[in-house]
C-alpha cells in the first residue's frame, strides 16, 4: 500500500485528501478511514457501505486486513484505538515506526 502525505486535515491525519475525524487514504470521509470510496462510518475499501467490513478474517466491530480485532483497525501490528500502520500504538496512528499521542500534520516534512 502506497501512502500519500498531502492533504490538510482538521484533527488526526491525511494521507491523501480531506477529512473530518480520522483518515483518509484515498477518498473523504467522516468518521474512520476510506481506501477507496465514501463513506459514512467505518471502512471503504471497494465501494460504500455503512457499517462494517471483513477482508478475510474475522472481526466484531469495524475492519481486519490481517487478523482478528475488536474495535478499528489493524494493518499489521496491535492497536487500541485507532490505526495502526506499521507498529504498536496506543491512541491515535503510528506510521513507519514512530509513536506519538496526538496529532500529526505530514505536510510539514
Amino acid at each position: 500500500m502506497t501512502l500519500m502525505n498531502t492533504g490538510n486535515l482538521n484533527k488526526y491525519l491525511i494521507l491523501g485528501s480531506k477529512l473530518n475525524k480520522y483518515i483518509d487514504i484515498g477518498g473523504n470521509f467522516y468518521k474512520d478511514i476510506d481506501l477507496g470510496g465514501n463513506f459514512n462510518k467505518d471502512i471503504d475499501l471497494v465501494s460504500n457501505f455503512n457499517k462494517g467490513v471483513d477482508l478475510g478474517g474475522n472481526f466484531n466491530k469495524d475492519i481486519d486486513l490481517v487478523s482478528n480485532f475488536n474495535k478499528d483497525l489493524d494493518l499489521s501490528g496491535i492497536l487500541n484505538k485507532d490505526l495502526d500502520l506499521g507498529s504498536n500504538l496506543n491512541k491515535y496512528i503510528d506510521i513507519a515506526g514512530g509513536n506519538f499521542n496526538k496529532n500529526i500534520d505530514w505536510r510539514q516534512f
